[in-house]
């Protein structure tokens, strides 16, 4: 993840209009872009723990077709998904912000940053959606994965 943050940061400040900077503003945002990633980061792994949670239990209850105790193993998934979610919307806010405080000549769209986010994103999002293929609804599935990764992306996930 530290790796990542240095790329952030990188990019974000290779594009950097000195002339037009605050460079105050400009740390500060840094600051909170490093902020965002860690809690993204901290956010995925909990994610993992929770699919890793949900699939264990599943496992281990796979003798008897009627109970469905997992239930709240799915909940705590789908909440730490959503938490996970927030966590990157966060972070490409904080990326818009750098972008204007530190002078960046333009910044991505929503659209333009999940077309443009590396294919191990992509890869890593694909692995903890695709295991829920048939055990979803196709439409619950993409609602999910819409929120991380482009449509097109997506429906690529799942073919």
């Amino acid at each position: 993840m530290k790796v990542m943050n240095l790329l952030i940061c990188f990019l974000a400040i290779s594009s950097i209009n000195a002339m037009g900077a605050d460079w105050y503003s400009c740390g500060d945002d840094l600051d909170r872009l490093r902020r965002a990633s860690r809690d993204a980061s901290d956010a995925a792994n909990n994610v993992k723990a929770a699919i890793d949670e949900y699939q264990s239990c599943k496992s281990y209850n796979s003798y008897d077709k009627e109970y469905d105790g997992c239930r709240s193993k799915f909940s705590d998934y789908e909440y730490k998904l959503s938490t996970f979610n927030s966590e990157i919307s966060t972070v490409e806010s904080r990326i818009k912000s750098v972008s204007y405080s530190c002078g960046a000549s333009g910044s991505l769209s929503f659209e333009e940053t999940q077309n443009n986010r590396p294919q191990a994103f992509k890869d890593r999002m694909c692995s903890i959606y695709k295991p829920y293929k048939g055990k979803l609804s196709s439409k619950t599935l993409m609602q999910q994965c819409v929120k991380s990764m482009s449509e097109l992306d997506c429906k690529k996930c799942f073919e």
